[in-house]
């Protein structure tokens, strides 16, 4: 009897000294902790910054200086058109080939373009610009390059083979997905250019810097 007492307080003593070893080593792991961020905190704080004097403020890393996240104080340069009346102005030199001609002169009182009401046709379709020496629109106005829409069993799809390009020559009427003439064709600003335009034309013929040819070319790359 006595020798099951003293073992099993042999036992809870060594679960007892299991124990308080596990606490103190745990107590001391933390206090280590401590001192280490303690220590690299203040070698942080007395450890000087080095500073850069070529270091960019974030309101000149980009071509717009000011503060990108606020715009109220934030103020373009004037942007100016030409003044110039048609008949009066040059035409301005394609971007490239088939690249729709800026209007080289004022817009005011053309735009803006409604259902009823379209100035720029006065001038530039084909009859008139003969007579008037303006530029004529071209060919590719006058076809209309969307097939048509087959509906079958709920599904709609186009009448028109993979690859192919429809051209349905109108006939004279021009298309009407032509119609607004400044989705494509807009005035020359004078603004200031941040970026120099480097690129350069490459026109494959005199004429075609001056005219479209889109409707001989509308199928490059496609067939």
């Amino acid at each position: 009897m006595k020798s099951k007492f003293f073992m099993t307080m042999a036992i809870l003593a060594i679960v007892l000294i299991a124990c308080k070893t596990q606490k103190k080593s745990t107590v001391e792991s933390t206090e280590i902790k401590n001192i280490e961020q303690q220590a690299n905190t203040e070698q942080a704080v007395s450890t000087p910054v080095e500073t850069n004097e070529n270091l960019i403020d974030q309101a000149e890393l980009g071509l717009r200086k000011g503060n990108l996240i606020d715009e109220d104080e934030i103020f373009f340069p004037p942007i100016t058109y030409s003044t110039a009346m048609p008949g009066t102005s040059e035409n301005i030199d394609r971007s490239f080939e088939n690249a729709p001609p800026m209007i080289p002169h004022t817009v005011d009182g053309f735009v803006p373009i409604t259902a009823g009401a379209n100035a720029c046709l006065a001038c530039h379709l084909p009859a008139a610009a003969a007579a008037l020496k303006t530029t004529a629109m071209p060919v590719s106005h006058f076809i209309n390059y969307r097939p048509e829409l087959i509906e079958e069993n709920g599904l709609v799809r186009v009448n028109a083979a993979e690859s192919q390009v429809v051209a349905k020559d109108l006939g004279g009427s021009y298309s009407l997905a032509r119609y607004n003439c400044t989705q494509c064709h807009v005035p020359q600003a004078t603004a200031t250019v941040f970026v120099d335009n480097q690129f350069k034309a490459n026109f494959r013929t005199e004429e075609a810097s001056k005219k479209s040819n889109q409707h001989e070319t509308m199928g490059e790359g496609v067939k």
